[in-house]
């Protein structure tokens, strides 16, 4: 199998070394590889470092791309590999983001491109030991898992060392992944920093929690030393303590303050080996863990963690399949709220305009709600004649005029030469009235110039601009019966082979 490399996280170095290793696979093209190209160059010689990403998508011997590193131009590469439907094999980074996995879920679900997330730590031998004996009871019950990091300032000075925030981050996501692996499913988290100067921070503390789970305790502080990493597994029979610096493969494992000897050497595998071993598994389409639901969700935890710091409070995780139909809820959900808004303030706003720039007398206001108002092509052209339907509405004027109060309005012409007619067609007016039976016909028909046609049409519009987006967006509720629900997928709980 030939592979690619984009991006230069040098985590993906025992993976490198393993497929130089391999006579069956090999590493042919390598892109944004920036200060990592000359090792493994070292490593694998005939790898082909492309001048543009974009070379790894034309490039058809390669049959997967490793991704290593969370730069946007490496996120947009991905972006754009993926939908080219070559599959991909992901080192997770706290900078590549919950948008960016969601988005890939998608092209995904549309191409059914293989994606592949590695988290290294989960093919430690010493992590698989410490998960089987915590399977086989030899603590007993669970009470707590407990991460603590410590982790090297480089540029440290004599005063307390500090870390910046985006390192606290990719630093907590593989250990995430380490906590969910052991405990589960974990929907709350609880974030605090502490010691906060300009981004940077002396001490970070999350909590996971969920029902029915042992609690998880992470903690991280940067140290002017060698970087460390402890995970205490405590049970109400026991404690077990997986240790080691964080830099070195070489792990220890403790039962209750008793180190555990290294006798796994018969079946080892270095870390190199078994992730690639999981990784063709993966692509060949076997149902494997971590997969890309655990990526995504670890990265949702770093999500809510950083909105706990926020909002200073415990965040609960509403877990759901990324799908296009999650996707056109949630967007729905937003422009939905949004639009609500934006219409009850232009309702408001509609109505307070329209009563301060109405330009109306009260007499035409009252004449057009009663329908009683007689317009220019209410009659013959340049005739005092009335139309059919104009009388007709007469007849019916005429027999709500008792026992009301409202004008009948005849409209005043342009041109004030044409009184004459104007005049003409009031007396027509009242004819018909009175012969409809109005008996004050004469008194309540006038003719007057009138003001409001122009403001009635710019109010039609203004109402219509207020009610037909909401009315569109409702409509386009319709679409979500053709997007696509969640994928089935199988959830298998194994992890590592022997």
């Amino acid at each position: 199998m030939n592979f690619a490399l984009l991006g230069d996280d040098a985590a993906v170095s025992p993976l490198i070394a393993a497929i130089a290793a391999n006579p069956e696979h090999r590493l042919s093209h390598a892109a944004l590889t920036g200060a990592m190209t000359p090792e493994w160059l070292t490593v694998s010689p005939s790898t082909t470092v492309a001048a543009d990403w974009d070379e790894l998508i034309g490039a058809r011997e390669v049959d997967a791309v490793i991704v290593a590193g969370a730069d946007p131009e490496i996120l947009e590469a991905v972006r754009q590999i993926a939908s080219a439907g070559k599959p991909l094999v992901v080192f997770p980074r706290a900078g590549q983001g919950t948008t960016w996995v969601y988005e890939l879920s998608l092209i995904r679900d549309d191409n059914g491109v293989a994606l592949v997330p590695v988290f290294v730590a989960r093919f430690d031998r010493k992590l698989d030991r410490l998960r089987r004996l915590i399977d086989d009871g030899t603590i007993g019950k669970v009470l707590q898992f407990h991460i603590e990091r410590e982790l090297r300032v480089t540029s440290a000075t004599a005063g307390t060392p500090l870390l910046p925030v985006a390192e606290v981050e990719d630093a907590f996501l593989p250990d995430v992944d380490v906590l969910r692996f052991l405990g589960g499913n974990y929907s709350r988290v609880t974030s605090f920093f502490s010691g906060t100067v300009n981004s940077h921070v002396s001490q970070a503390t999350n909590t996971l929690s969920g029902d029915g789970l042992p609690e998880a305790l992470w903690s991280l502080k940067g140290t002017a030393g060698n970087s460390r990493w402890q995970l205490s597994v405590v049970g109400d029979a026991g404690k077990l303590i997986l240790s080691g610096e964080s830099d070195s493969p070489d792990w220890r494992l403790s039962i209750d303050g008793v180190e555990e000897p290294d006798d796994a050497a018969r079946e080892y595998r270095d870390t190199g080996e078994a992730i690639l071993v999981h990784v063709e598994r993966a692509l060949a389409g076997e149902p494997i863990r971590p997969d890309w639901t655990d990526l995504t969700r670890a990265l949702e935890i770093c999500d809510g963690a950083r909105r706990s710091l926020r909002r200073r409070r415990t965040i609960d995780l509403h877990f759901e399949s990324t799908s296009e139909r999650s996707q056109f809820k949630t967007q729905m959900t937003a422009i939905g709220c949004s639009l609500l808004f934006l219409t009850l303030f232009g309702v408001v706003f509609v109505l307070i305009g329209g009563t301060v720039f109405d330009p109306r007398e009260t007499a035409e206001i009252k004449a057009e709600h009663a329908g009683a108002i007689l317009y220019d092509d209410d009659f013959v052209p340049g005739s005092a004649e009335l139309i059919e339907t104009a009388q007709n509405r007469l007849n019916e004027i005429a027999r709500r005029m008792p026992g009301s109060t409202f004008p009948v309005i005849v409209e005043q012409s342009a041109d004030e030469r044409g009184a004459a007619l104007d005049e003409a067609r009031r007396l027509a007016v009242v004819g018909q009235l009175k012969a409809a039976g109005a008996p004050d016909a004469e008194q309540r028909t006038i003719v007057a110039r009138l003001r409001g046609r122009g403001f009635q049409a710019c109010m039609q519009v203004a109402r219509l601009a207020v009610f037909v987006p909401l009315g569109l967006f409702l409509l386009l509720q319709l679409l979500l019966f053709i997007t696509r629900a969640p994928a089935e997928a199988g959830q298998p709980t194994s992890t590592l082979d022997g």
